[in-house]
């Protein structure tokens, strides 16, 4: 039986695939041609879902075949979308420039969620290991950092990491955050709440 292992290739269109030889190569998928993908993810039911420079995007037959998914998402002249994940109860988190977006039903129909919090821009989410909160990588002009939500985004608070613009963020095996951050690295061993640089070994930032 072949298995379909969800990764996406930068610029649309690859996933990898396992076969009965245990060789692993890589297979040409149809899509949204030159499209950018910044985020892929799957539920349980085994539907992708892809954040794209060209919207939201989603495959109910392992890649073979996408529609786009803009139902309720503002999207004017700005189609990307930024972060994009799905939640342990089976709701779809999306974040554009325009705000935080919610679907209840694997992503054909999307609501704005309030946020609490003006000009968030997240990059990414990443849920902590115990998965009763979720944490967002943002960078805003100025006003980036991390935040964390308890209840699934419909509300965020900051952590102690502000006023960094945060592209990335990872939770590591033995529960560390890690925030990749536009001034280096920073990681927290308390989800949050504190924070140190952990650049050494990279390289001097240069202007």
């Amino acid at each position: 039986m072949k298995k379909l292992l969800i990764f996406v290739l930068i610029g649309f269109g690859c996933l990898p695939r396992e076969g009965r030889a245990q060789s692993d190569f890589w297979v040409p998928l149809p899509g949204p041609n030159s499209a950018a993908v910044y985020h892929a993810a799957s539920n349980e039911k085994g539907y992708l879902f892809l954040g794209t420079d060209r919207g939201a995007y989603r495959s109910t037959d392992g890649g073979q075949h996408w529609e786009e998914l803009t139902a309720g998402i503002t999207l004017l002249g700005n189609q990307d979308v930024d972060a994009l994940t799905v939640l342990p109860n089976g709701e779809i988190l999306l974040a554009n420039f325009f705000g935080v977006w919610l679907s209840q039903n694997d992503g054909i129909n999307w609501r704005e969620l309030s946020t609490g919090i003006v000009h968030l821009n997240f990059h990414e989410f990443n849920m902590n290991p115990a998965g009763d909160k979720l944490f967002g990588a943002e960078g805003f002009a100025l006003d980036g950092g991390v935040y964390y939500s308890t209840n699934y985004g419909r509300s965020w608070q900051p952590t102690s990491l502000e006023d960094e613009y945060v592209f990335t963020i990872e939770f590591l095996p033995n529960g560390m955050l890690l925030a990749g951050t536009k001034e280096g690295v920073f990681i927290s061993a308390d989800e949050g709440d504190n924070w140190e640089q952990a650049n050494e070994g990279l390289p001097s930032r240069t202007e």
